[in-house]
């Protein structure tokens, strides 16, 4: 490793995104692992020191990359802006007073927070905000298809993606899946979520009036495209000033 490295721990270190990251790290000169944190204290994984608390993380650490559980990310959060120690937000399912109080911990420490880590994701905000804007009127459903075992519906990106469109549309609202006999309102951002297969991630959301459709789309087409954007993160906000940074 580079001298010059940024030392970064990552939280939820046993899961599959944190060994995702770790894999990822090794294989970045820009980038060092300064450690784990785990609930539990388990044995050092490879030479990587494990801890439980980021009160513990060694003086080294210039960054945290969080994909833990939503119960534990405030705490980490606390603890970042405590040793004052940037942090990246990659965990899915904190709640909106969880958000509020993140935002709160960015006047202390730079927090970039992200339901997906995707750079292909965060142009597609973009893309979004743009199109909402130069097409009133369209109706906008957005459709997104993950792998069979994952037990959020919709997913926190489709989410993310419909408030980016909410923020942009005066008086919309998002609604989820449809039944029943009533006509779609005018106002809505309708989400439909579709399991099944091995699929990582699939958005597409679809601008539609009388007489034309505008679809936009996006795959991951693995998991590492998250890792790496958590690492590109990492590096866009070690050594920035506090504040709320990332697409959402």
């Amino acid at each position: 490793m580079s001298g010059g490295a940024l030392h970064i721990a990552i939280a939820g270190f046993g899961g599959r995104m944190g060994q995702e990251i770790r894999w990822m790290a090794d294989a970045d000169p820009d980038v060092q692992i300064s450690a784990g944190i785990v609930h539990h204290h388990r044995t050092p994984a490879e030479g990587i020191p494990l801890v439980t608390s980021v009160a513990d993380l060694p003086e080294s650490t210039g960054a945290i990359i969080d994909f833990s559980v939503p119960g534990a990310t405030l705490d980490i959060a606390r603890g970042a802006a405590d040793r004052g120690i940037p942090l990246v937000i990659g965990t899915t399912g904190v709640t909106a007073a969880g958000v509020e109080a993140l935002r709160d911990l960015s006047t202390r420490i730079p927090i970039w927070y992200a339901r997906n880590m995707s750079y292909g994701v965060a142009v597609l905000h973009e893309l979004l905000r743009q199109a909402a804007r130069q097409l009133p009127g369209f109706d906008i459903e957005l459709v997104e298809m993950h792998h069979r075992n994952k037990v959020d519906a919709p997913s926190g990106t489709a989410l993310a993606l419909a408030e980016t469109l909410q923020r942009e549309i005066p008086g919309s609202e998002i609604t989820t899946g449809r039944t029943g006999a009533s006509k779609r309102a005018g106002h809505e951002i309708g989400i439909q979520s579709l399991r099944g297969g091995g699929n990582f991630g699939e958005h597409t959301v679809v601008f539609a009036s009388d007489d034309e459709e505008i679809r936009i789309s996006h795959r991951a087409l693995s998991r590492s495209v998250f890792a790496s954007g958590a690492i590109r993160a990492a590096k866009r906000i070690a050594g920035a000033e506090p504040g709320w940074y990332g697409p959402e």
